[in-house]
């Protein structure tokens, strides 16, 4: 019987061991699909998220309007005055990212610094290298789908 007990547990620790290592497959440094921004996603608690960390043109061009020629960009179209003095590089674009099994990641939220807007998300890991993300209004049916890069040169 002792013995029945020790390969289970042995099983179970397994078991569970492999199930981690799959659902932190996403962890790592991201580029976006366009090449302009790296996202770096980590675990948190039971979830996922993920900020921005790097930016092909972090600064705002040499014909912003107003005085911010020069200077770091900020989260001007968020639809939250308050929150618009964030910087980008920095910014939690990604939230309560939970597996699901079988390489899908869902049940959270991603954020569009572009247009201000947050939608629900999901993601799958193609292969090592490729995540797929889908953001969405209500049904994945209605949404976008993008994919990131694996930035193997970083330093994870």
């Amino acid at each position: 019987m002792l013995k029945l007990l020790s390969i289970i547990c042995v099983f179970t620790l397994s078991t569970t061991t492999v199930y981690a290592e799959a659902a932190d497959g996403i962890i790592g440094i991201w580029v976006s699909e366009n090449g302009d921004a790296k996202i770096k996603i980590l675990k948190s608690g039971e979830s996922y998220e993920g900020s921005i960390i790097w930016l092909k043109e972090p600064n705002y061009t040499v014909d912003a309007p107003g005085e911010k020629a020069g200077t770091p960009k900020h989260d001007n179209n968020n639809p939250d005055e308050s929150l618009r003095d964030r910087p980008i590089i920095g910014l939690k674009i990604l939230w309560d990212i939970k597996y699901e099994g079988e390489n899908e990641w869902g049940d959270g939220e991603i954020y569009d610094p572009e247009n201000g807007s947050t939608y629900s998300c999901m993601m799958s890991l193609e292969s090592i290298t490729t995540l797929n993300i889908r953001g969405y209004v209500g049904f994945s049916l209605f949404g976008r789908t993008t994919q990131w890069t694996r930035d193997i040169a970083s330093k994870q």
